[in-house]
């Protein structure tokens, strides 16, 4: 039996509270298929008011980080009230930051 990844329990918690039972079905999944080899995806920082989109077939998490970003918005949830954190996209997904100055950290990792 394995055990549960905190980071990816953390994220099925905010699935159920945000109501998004799409997301939680993908991270369950990930959950019952284990560790999977990921990658980190180079992906520079679009812009200010430009959206990245996950136009993978796998799930991303996004780390953002620095700078001085002012509105994170997901096109899945609307405007996070954060200015900093870790974000999953599920495919098709996409997430937008508002900023005056770049975040010195913009990461895409490919969870499953």
């Amino acid at each position: 039996m394995s055990t549960l990844n905190p980071a990816l329990t953390a994220q099925m918690i905010n699935a159920i509270a945000a109501g998004d039972f799409d997301v939680l079905a993908n991270v369950l999944a990930q959950q019952l298929r284990g560790a999977q080899s990921s990658a980190a995806t180079a992906v520079s920082y679009p812009g200010s008011g430009t959206a990245y989109t996950n136009n993978t077939s796998f799930l991303q998490t996004v780390t953002i980080s620095g700078g001085t970003v002012t509105v994170i918005t997901l096109s899945r949830g609307g405007v996070t009230g954060l200015t900093s954190g870790q974000f999953l996209l599920a495919p098709g997904d996409s997430i937008t930051c508002t900023s005056s100055g770049n975040p010195t950290v913009f990461n895409v990792t490919n969870m499953i």
